[in-house]
């Protein structure tokens, strides 16, 4: 076998197992795979003999051009100044720039969200003071105290709720609200329903009701309110079935199951008045009273049964709450822990089923003091209603 051969590309002599001429620098690969010729189709397969050795297939020149290129073509990239290589830069990832971004955004529709909230509730506040600081929701409130079916549904003391809404328009002088108000009490809660109209302080309610949490309606125009006069307060005893003023300085408490008794200020003498009330049934609801007299004679003979001297009474017809009712009166004197106390005892026939007794006692020494103040202000004041427990 010859050691030389020719160029294929300028026919000079190169060695045989030359790759590249060294004369015109051409690669000699390609010519020599173009030479070889196709393989023989496999013939049967021949297990290899024992200790035979098969060195791994090589790659092809093609491939180890395709990964020379690869290295030469990784190596001469230089990027421009200032940029890392590709190599060393993070991959670009359009998920994390998504995130980025949605996470931006939540944060500026929250502050948004916050902003317009604030500002909702700053001008929902600055519109309820000024319905609060008007004449025709500061006037609900005597409304209330003065009537009689709003405080035995509520209680007492009664409280407008700040939360009120509605709106007031104006047109010249004149002025029309349209409110509702939360209120509450010892026993209940309900909303207030007020229409008024009117100049400045002069309104006057076309629709003044109060809605309770069972859904009734109580109109408070109706006739069922109480004058109540000043310095005075209205009793309103839940299931008791009657009303009456008494001192705002005053306290009551009950007193078994059919009593009640009202008195002064502790450290005043009227601490040692005594307004008290009893309720007894008819024999027509259980009771051992047929007629008023009958409660009336059971009463003076307990009197006298405790040394007590009578020396006035009274029997008749008079209107209470409007409606005349059969009552009959008497008084007298009688030893209290070696005191003279006086008292007057007055009965009231409900109806055929009740008896009412209330009692005037005070010490001897003043109680004419208080006499008139106790029949023209309190007693005066008795109203019977349907808040009934007996």
């Amino acid at each position: 076998m010859s050691k030389y051969k020719k160029c294929p590309y300028c026919s000079e002599q190169i060695l045989a197992d030359a790759k590249k001429c060294r004369y015109c620098h051409s690669m000699l690969e390609e010519a020599v795979a173009e030479s070889v010729p196709f393989p023989p189709p496999p013939g049967p397969a021949v297990p290899p003999t024992p200790g035979s050795f098969s060195p791994p297939p090589q790659p092809a020149d093609g491939a180890e051009k395709k990964m020379a290129y690869e290295d030469i073509n990784r190596s001469s990239f230089s990027p421009p100044p200032g940029v890392a290589p590709a190599s060393e830069q993070p991959p670009l990832n359009r998920e994390q720039g998504a995130k980025k971004k949605s996470k931006k955004l939540p944060i500026i529709i929250s502050a948004i969200v916050v902003l317009i909230v604030v500002l909702i509730i700053v001008a929902l506040n600055a519109g309820r003071s000024a319905l609060r600081s008007s004449p025709a929701y500061s006037g609900v409130l005597s409304y209330l105290s003065g009537n009689v079916e709003a405080i035995q549904y509520l209680g007492e003391p009664i409280e407008l709720g700040r939360n009120v809404s509605g709106e007031i328009t104006t047109s010249g002088t004149l002025s029309e609200a349209d409110l509702k108000i939360p209120v509450s009490g010892s026993l209940n809660e309900g909303t207030i329903y007020a229409k008024a109209t009117g100049t400045g302080e002069q309104l006057a309610y076309t629709l003044l009701e109060l809605e309770t949490i069972e859904g009734n309606r109580i109109d408070l125009l109706r006739t069922y309110a109480v004058d109540v006069p000043e310095g005075m307060q209205l009793f309103l005893g839940a299931g008791y079935g009657f009303t009456m003023v008494y001192p705002q300085n005053w306290s009551y408490e009950f007193v078994g199951e059919n009593g009640l008794i009202f008195y002064g200020p502790e450290g005043t003498e009227e601490y040692d008045l005594e307004v008290a009330v009893e309720i007894y049934n008819s024999m027509a609801a259980g009771g051992i009273y047929g007629t008023i007299d009958d409660i009336t004679a059971d009463l003076k003979q307990a009197f006298i049964s405790m040394s007590g001297t009578i020396n006035f009474e009274d029997r008749g017809r008079d209107f209470f709450d409007d409606i005349e009712r059969d009552y009959s009166l008497f008084g007298g004197v009688l030893p209290r822990n070696g005191v003279q106390w006086a008292n007057a005892t007055i009965v009231i026939q409900r109806d055929d089923r009740l008896y009412y007794v209330f009692y005037y006692n005070a010490p001897a020494t003043i109680y004419e003091t208080y006499l008139d103040y106790i029949f023209n202000e309190m007693f005066s004041s008795i109203s019977f209603t349907d808040n009934l427990n007996f």
